[in-house]
């Protein structure tokens, strides 16, 4: 089941206001409040949250292939780092906004994990630097 999108939603209530509520107002000073709230609503750009989780995503992502880019220049990382994904995982196919926010959560948890093991990695390996590494992890948490 699809979800409607933030400006759906709103389209909806604006409507419902419009032909609902709007009649049953006697108020000439109520009337022009509600005409007021629902041009307000309609200037809104109500989808732009979407735009601020694919841009979260994307950090997540770029920091998740910079990893998978710092695992790949060693054997030993390699190896250390099987069978643990730290590659993102695939875009997802159903488009709702609900979607779209369960994929940035679970790229989020993979960040997550992804940083403790570079804790655990820098703490047997303490030669192979990876302050400024878990840095941008830790920054990509924070987004």
């Amino acid at each position: 089941m699809a979800h409607p999108t933030p400006a759906e939603t709103i389209s909806g209530v604006r409507r419902i206001l419009k032909e609902v509520v709007e009649p049953h107002v006697s108020s000439a000073y109520a009337l022009n409040r509600l005409r007021e709230v629902r041009a307000v609503l309609a200037t809104v750009d109500w989808d732009n949250p979407a735009s601020s989780v694919l841009r979260e995503i994307e950090t997540l992502r770029r920091v998740l292939a910079e990893v998978d880019t710092w695992v790949a220049e060693d054997p030993f990382r390699e190896e250390a780092f099987s069978g643990r994904p730290t590659a993102a995982p695939p875009p997802w196919s159903d488009r709702t906004f609900a979607a779209l926010c369960a994929y940035r959560d679970d790229l989020a948890r993979l960040v997550i994990d992804t940083h403790g093991r570079l804790r655990g990695w820098s703490r047997t390996h303490p030669r192979d630097d990876t302050v400024a590494l878990q840095a941008r992890v830790l920054e990509a948490m924070c987004t």
